[in-house]
Order: C-alpha cells, then structure tokens, then sequence
C-alpha cells in the first residue's frame, strides 16, 4: 500500500499538466500523501519490531532516515486538533501543499487545498541553475519543514526489499503465502437456526459455522 499509494500520486499528478484542476483530483491527491505518509510510518515502526533483522544493513538505516520526516508529517496530522491554535505567523497550507515538475522539468506546479489564511506561504521546487531545470522530486510543505516524497519513497522501497531478502533467505514464507486470498461463501440453509444471524468462520482450509 505504501509503493502503491506513492504510484497513484505520481499518475495523478503527471496528469495535472495537461488537465484543467478540480476538487476531486485535488482531495485524491492529498489523500495519496496521507495514505504514503501512515504507511510508511507503520512500516517503519513494524521494521523496527522484527527480531533478527541487522540495524547496521544499508536498507534498515535508509528507512530509519526516510522515517525523521515521515513521523514528524505524520505526528502533525494525527494532532491537527492541538496544532491549530499554535500555528506559526508564517505556516505552509494546514494539510500541507504538494510541489511537483513538469514532465520537462521547465515549470514547478505546487497544489494547496482549502482556504489560504494570511500568513500562508508556498515554495516552489528547487531550480538547477546549472542544468537549468526544476528538480524531478515530489514535495510536501506541512506545517514548517518539508517532506521529500520521492526520496522516502526510494528509502522505504529499499527498506521493503532488504525485508522481503531477509524472508527469503531465511525461508519463513513462500510465494504461495503471500498470494491474495478470497472466501466465498453461498446463502445458508437452515431449518430452524438457532440465531438469526450467522456468520462463517475460515479456519485455514476448515470451514465452520459461527
């Protein structure tokens, strides 16, 4: 979900450049952050919970760094409510504003959503003066300080891989356990139930009546 939530954003954005912007696009957007944003957070502590993984491997500390950003974004939202009346004078867009390039890199987009308050600011992307283009990365200004969406994005995705070699390596599951599943279950058939509602219960490859 955390790779899957970044792909979206970047589709929906990509798509911005040649599209007139509407409510809808806008809301998907900011929900694509916020969905990166938990999950990369709760993916970040589960990592830091699993025995036998070496804190010292290159994709264990990339998440560690990707996760500074990510929990203070992260801690700002679940908190909003307390946030509010302590805002700086000077404060980016309250959920945040999403800075992104055009597919040539000549033009710097930047979405905020809802009512802009005095004292709102904005940054576009950074500019290479020498290559004289803007910076292929996605950014979220929230509150104070900024996010690097791409960047954490390559440090979760390499985090995620140093976690899926560690479970290889070490056989604890297979291709099959990871596979998705579906229950299917046809209308029951009852004389005289004893409840009114009845639910089935999955017990691996048992199936029995709740």
């Amino acid at each position: 979900m955390m790779e899957a939530s970044f792909c979206d954003l970047q589709e929906l954005l990509s798509s911005v450049e040649n599209n007139a912007l509407t409510n809808d696009i806008a809301l998907s957007a900011f929900k694509y952050v916020w969905q990166f944003i938990d999950m990369s957070f709760r993916f970040g502590r589960m990592l830091a919970q699993i025995r036998g993984l070496k804190h010292k491997e290159m994709g264990f500390k990339n998440v560690e760094k990707a996760l500074v950003n990510i929990e203070k974004a992260r801690n700002y939202i679940q908190h909003l409510n307390s946030q509010v009346p302590v805002v700086s004078k000077e404060i980016y867009p309250i959920l945040g504003a999403v800075s992104w390039a055009s597919k040539d890199k000549q033009k710097s987009f930047t979405l905020a959503l809802g009512a802009l308050p005095t004292g709102t600011s904005f940054h576009s992307l950074s500019f290479d003066t020498m290559s004289k283009e803007f910076m292929d990365d996605i950014i979220l200004n929230i509150d104070t300080f900024s996010v690097n969406l791409t960047e954490c994005s390559k440090l979760m995705c390499s985090g995620f891989e140093y976690l899926n070699n560690w479970i290889d390596t070490n056989g604890y599951s297979s291709t099959k356990d990871i596979e998705p599943n579906i229950a299917i279950v046809p209308a029951l058939n009852f004389d005289a139930p004893s409840k009114r509602y009845l639910r089935v219960k999955f017990d691996f490859n048992k199936r029995q009546e709740k």
